[in-house]
């Protein structure tokens, strides 16, 4: 690959620049963007793991699966993320990672990818202008806005990246595009390349496993016809997946009983799912992050079963033609576009398909396939409208990516756009929820939960959620019964165990909540909730060692977070460890200098130290900041006893 890029003329180099800023001027708005609840707060901002780089906390992630996947690979690229938002700021000891850095990142993940797919369309025969039209149908087409616009989209691109490198070095193992001169590497070092980038791959996300099919895919175009040497090649690779497999051990959990689709039904439920990224590809509209698309409705609509049929008929007419010497690149391209969507088809069960079985984000490497067939019709058409028409197609893409973009920035406008093209998708209604709970708007959920229920009346969550909004009306009873139908349909919810345990412990029935932080602890070792319930329960049957050790633990797990710390502080206050406490009453101070609460007991704790010059410095800091407010009155009277003293 190095040795492409050494013999790259100059229209090839701009053609590379007009697909970076294509991808910053239709993406870069994302920018500016937040994190966003939806994931982005359990794989990044909120992860413990995350909150301070060490290396336990990496070397964790290559030990073992995290929330049921392995994907190291793809954490330790966010760990760098994270790093990063910390560079100049030494003194900043509670962790904050900069959301503008991860979607930078994401863009230019997506620009390289581009670039990848151009350089692989010139690799195998495409002229400059048709694997630049490819590559951008590629870049701007919207189904892809989901993963670069999404933080935690990034193992989508991150994922494909390595697929793609590994594919150029096995294009150039194959001999196809070699470069001459002094690039040129030994087949057999282009071919490890391949096998070691494929690994990355897997490791940035499992459903990369269909990457040994591209690579013979790959191989019978370079050959011009099917070789059991093609077999072969990707025997490794296939080994490799093996391994893999065996190494991470991960699934993630169902959030409710899974509804059963007999094997002879699962090729037509793909044949449904095909069809769906088909029609979203040539059809560019109604993009949403929640279809809602699950196979139990698909088995009850015969019309839909009919037409599933399609894309199988459509493969077989491809490979007829094939055969005849026809539609080479054609079947190609739509080979390379199925044999992506492969492992989310329905053909094995995975954890979203409970919600839905499509997603934009898993169409994103297999747009490969579509950039193949957009270059191989630019390229085969001989009309004199032809630069005119694939210009305004291609300006129609990236208007549409730039509108559904613009629909990321907040959590309010991304899921009330996802109810608007598909008004029964569960998934947007329960976040949706959880944007107007965050904005103390307790009674606007209800509607929008009990939807979600009757949209999918076994999924967990919703009755969870709609739990916590009861107990923050006040009706802990029934938050009760709710967080008990949660757990009917998902009992391994450590959630819905740790919300159970608190909505208990608020009606003072400690010997029922006990058990379910427990549970909880037991099921989200890494969950910091379940352990501040359990402290508080400690704390009102007056066992404040174990209340101390509990809080220890959540605060050791989420050291960013204010709850686990300051519950902490008011634990070795009740115990007199001043001592112990003054350090943690310092970061709280420093990084909340407005709380009240926190500014007292560090300068009782500094006055009985015997620190007292420490103690009114605190004190007057708190005054001068939160001049003209009750609490600085407040204190103020504290600063002026402790000064006459």
């Amino acid at each position: 690959m190095l040795g492409y890029l050494n013999n790259l003329s100059l229209r090839r180099v701009h053609a590379l620049l007009v697909i970076i800023v294509a991808a910053f001027l239709v993406f870069g708005v994302a920018v500016r963007y937040g994190f966003l609840e939806h994931d982005d707060d359990q794989n990044i901002s909120h992860n413990p793991r995350l909150q301070t780089i060490t290396t336990d906390g990496l070397t964790a992630f290559w030990e073992g699966s995290y929330l049921g996947l392995y994907i190291p690979v793809t954490y330790t690229y966010w760990a760098a993320g994270v790093a990063l938002s910390h560079i100049g700021e030494p003194d900043n000891e509670v962790p904050y990672a900069r959301p503008w850095i991860f979607h930078f990142g994401n863009i230019l993940l997506h620009a390289i990818n581009a670039c990848f797919v151009y350089i692989l369309l010139r690799r195998f025969g495409a002229k400059d202008m048709a694997a630049l039209v490819g590559a951008m149908v590629f870049l701007l087409h919207p189904m892809q806005v989901e993963a670069v616009a999404w933080v935690s989209g990034a193992k989508d691109l991150l994922s494909t990246f390595f697929a793609l490198t590994s594919m150029i070095c096995y294009s150039a193992f194959l001999g196809v595009g070699r470069p001459k001169g002094k690039g040129r590497y030994p087949r057999g070092v282009s071919y490890l390349g391949a096998l070691l980038l494929f690994c990355l791959a897997i490791l940035a996300k499992p459903s990369t496993v269909v990457l040994p099919a591209f690579l013979f895919i790959e191989d019978v175009f370079a050959a011009r016809k099917v070789r059991w040497r093609a077999f072969v090649r990707v025997v490794p690779h296939l080994i490799a997946v093996a391994l893999l497999l065996v190494l991470s051990g991960a699934s993630q959990t169902n959030e409710g009983p899974f509804p059963p689709v007999p094997y002879w039904l699962r090729p037509l439920v793909a044949g449904d799912s095909v069809l769906f990224y088909l029609r979203q590809l040539f059809i560019p509209l109604h993009f949403a992050i929640d279809y809602g698309r699950r196979p139990d409705l698909l088995l009850s609509d015969y019309v839909r079963l009919a037409l599933a049929t399609g894309p199988y008929i459509l493969g077989a007419a491809l490979l007829w033609q094939y055969h005849k010497g026809r539609f080479k690149a054609a079947t190609a391209a739509y080979a390379l576009f199925v044999v992506g969507l492969l492992p989310t088809l329905g053909f094995m069960q995975f954890a979203y398909a409970f919600f839905s079985l499509v997603c934009d984000r898993y169409a994103y490497l297999a747009m490969l396939g579509a950039a193949v067939l957009a270059a191989t019709v630019f390229q085969a058409k001989d009309h004199r409208l032809k630069v005119g028409i694939t210009a305004c197609l291609l300006l129609f893409l990236a208007v549409q990516s730039t509108l559904l973009t613009r629909t990321w920035e907040i959590e309010g406008s991304l899921f009330g756009h996802s109810i608007e093209v598909e008004p029964e998708g569960s998934v947007a209604l329960v976040a949706l929820s959880n944007d107007r709970a965050n904005k103390g708007f307790w009674r606007d959920t209800i509607p929008l939960l009990e939807r979600a229920s009757a949209a999918l009346p076994v999924w967990g969550r919703p009755y969870n959620n709609l739990g916590t909004t009861y107990l923050n009306l006040g009706n802990s009873e029934e938050a009760v019964v709710k967080y008990r139908m949660a757990l009917k349909y998902f009992p391994t919810y450590p959630l819905a165990h740790s919300n159970l345990c608190a909505a208990l412990a608020g009606l003072g029935r400690y010997d029922e909540a006990e058990p379910e932080c427990r549970a909880a602890i037991a099921l989200a070792p890494e969950f910091d909730m379940p352990l501040l319930n359990l402290g508080f329960i400690y704390a009102k049957n007056g066992k404040m060692a174990d209340a101390e050790q509990a809080f220890r633990s959540a605060t050791a797990l989420a050291p960013g977070s204010f709850k686990a710390r300051r519950n902490l502080t008011l634990a070795l206050k009740a115990e007199n460890k001043c001592g112990e406490s003054i350090s943690h009453l310092r970061l709280l101070n420093q990084d909340y200098p407005k709380d009240q609460g926190v500014a007292l007991d560090f300068a009782a704790c500094l006055q009985e130290l015997g620190r007292q010059a420490e103690a009114e410095a605190v004190l007057q800091a708190f005054v001068t900041l939160n001049q003209g407010s009750s609490g600085a009155d407040t204190v103020q009277s504290s600063l002026d006893q402790l000064r006459r003293k």
